[in-house]
């Protein structure tokens, strides 16, 4: 079971990719492969880590037998499906040619992305993650965590 320790520390890797995706964005000199390849490896930390927030989290915070909290996830989850799909068409219209061929406009297109990505983890952080912690949703820590 994925726990707020976990979820937490997934968000802040994918934060520190996206904002070296953003850094990368603003280089006076553009490397448009260092910046696709980047961009994949964000896209692999997004897909696992929406995998888990996928099985973990919406379904049973949808299904809670707290209507606030299930209104909460339910609002976040339609607005991450939204995010999703146009992440999924950003990732498929921005190939490595394109980003090479069309630097300008990737360069607009992906610091947008990048805002609606960050602004989505700092909601779930703020928002989303406490309501599934409050309800016994997940964890605060994995059982695994050894303390010395």
């Amino acid at each position: 079971m994925a726990s707020y320790e976990q979820l937490a520390k997934e968000h802040g890797a994918i934060e520190q990719l996206a904002a070296g995706l953003v850094d990368m964005l603003d280089l006076p000199e553009p490397d448009p492969e260092a910046t696709a390849a980047a961009f994949r490896v964000l896209a692999t930390e997004l897909h696992e880590h929406l995998a888990i927030e996928d099985s973990a989290i919406y379904p049973r915070l949808i299904t809670a037998a707290d209507p606030g909290a299930a209104a909460t996830a339910e609002r976040f989850n339609a607005e991450l499906a939204a995010l999703k799909q146009d992440w999924q068409a950003f990732r498929i219209e921005w190939s490595d040619e394109a980003i090479r061929d069309d630097w300008p406009i990737f360069l607009d297109e992906g610091h947008a992305m990048l805002k609606r990505i960050r602004a989505r983890l700092q909601a779930e952080n703020d928002l989303l993650y406490p309501v599934a912690l409050q309800r016994s949703i997940i964890p605060l820590r994995s059982p695994e965590t050894v303390w010395v």
